[in-house]
């Protein structure tokens, strides 16, 4: 029996995630993240654009910036790649459509990590 694969967030790229649930809500622009990163503005416009992959190198400067824990920021790009190879490979995918993604909004401080994962509505 052919495993299934569930699509879900993996549908957008890391890049997409980073623009519309961290940049866009915090009021961030593309050189702001480079400059509190420590990494190239060309890496950060090619990662929003969906052209760059992310490395751990990204991974751990995100999480300090956005003080999230490195292995989220892994595990977008991993869902992200598993999501296009089981399209290119014809694999199943779980309900055959993708779900809604998840929102991540930022909390007050003092609340658990600092962020929540609000359900979008339909």
């Amino acid at each position: 029996m052919p495993t299934l694969i569930p699509i879900g967030p993996a549908a957008n790229t890391p890049g997409e995630i980073l623009r519309t649930e961290f940049l866009e809500p915090l009021g961030l622009s593309q050189n702001e993240l480079a400059t509190r990163s420590g990494l190239d503005r060309m890496r950060i416009s090619e990662i929003v654009r969906g052209r760059r992959r992310l490395t751990a190198e990204t991974a751990i400067a995100f999480a300090k910036v956005f003080e999230i824990e490195p292995q989220f920021w892994m595990n977008l790009q991993r869902d992200y790649d598993l999501a296009i190879e089981a399209k290119k490979g014809g694999a199943l995918v779980r309900g055959g459509q993708s779900a809604s993604r998840p929102r991540y909004s930022p909390q007050a401080k003092g609340e658990g990590d600092g962020w929540t994962c609000q359900e979008r509505p339909e």
